[in-house]
C-alpha cells in the first residue's frame, strides 16, 4: 500500500512489477558476488512516498465541445479528482494552441481565444477545487526569425507538424 497526500491508501498495480524487478536485481547481485547479502525488511518503514496522481490534457479535436467523447472525457477528469492537471495547447493544432497567430501591427492586434477559452472552461469546471497548471508550450512563430513565413491551416482541427 502507498499512502497518498490525501491520507487514503490505494493499491498501486505497478508495485508487483517493482517487486519482481527488485527480485531480479537481487538475484543478479547474488550471482555476481556470492559473498554479498541483501536483507530487505519490508516491515520497517523508513519513509512514506508523498506523490500526487495527475495527468496532462493536451488540446486536440477530441477534447473539443463538438467531440463525441467531450462530455465523458471531462466527467472522467472530474471523477479522478487529480491535482496539478496540466493543460497544454500544443503546436500540431496552431489555431487551438496559439492565441495570436499573426503579428500585431502598429494599429491592430489579432488575439483570438475562441479555441483556448472553450477547452479552458471545461478543464476548470472539471478540476474545480484542485490545482491546475496551464502550460502554453507553443509560441507564435512570428516571434522567431525564420527564412520564410510559416504557414498554418485555416481549419483548426487540421494538424500542422511544421508550425513550431
Amino acid at each position: 500500500m502507498i499512502r497518498l497526500l490525501t491520507g487514503g491508501k490505494k493499491k498501486i498495480p505497478g508495485i508487483s512489477v517493482f517487486i519482481i524487478l527488485m527480485q531480479v536485481l537481487v538475484l543478479q547481485c547474488l550471482a555476481q558476488d556470492k559473498q554479498s547479502v541483501l536483507d530487505v525488511n519490508w516491515n520497517n518503514i523508513t519513509t512514506v512516498s508523498k506523490t500526487t496522481s495527475t495527468l496532462q490534457l493536451v488540446e486536440n479535436p477530441m477534447v473539443r465541445n463538438s467531440s463525441p467523447i467531450h462530455e465523458k472525457t471531462f466527467a472522467a477528469l472530474k471523477a479522478l479528482g487529480a491535482d496539478y492537471v496540466r493543460y497544454v495547447p500544443w503546436f500540431p493544432y496552431p489555431k487551438m494552441a496559439v492565441a495570436e497567430l499573426k503579428p500585431p501591427t502598429a494599429t491592430e492586434t489579432f488575439w483570438d481565444f475562441t479555441y483556448l477559452d472553450s477547452t479552458m472552461e471545461a478543464l476548470m469546471k472539471a478540476t474545480e477545487g484542485h490545482s491546475v497548471v496551464i502550460n502554453f508550450s507553443t509560441t507564435p512563430v512570428w516571434m522567431w526569425k525564420t527564412d520564410k513565413p510559416v504557414a498554418y491551416p485555416e481549419e483548426p482541427y487540421q494538424t500542422s507538424w511544421d508550425y513550431n
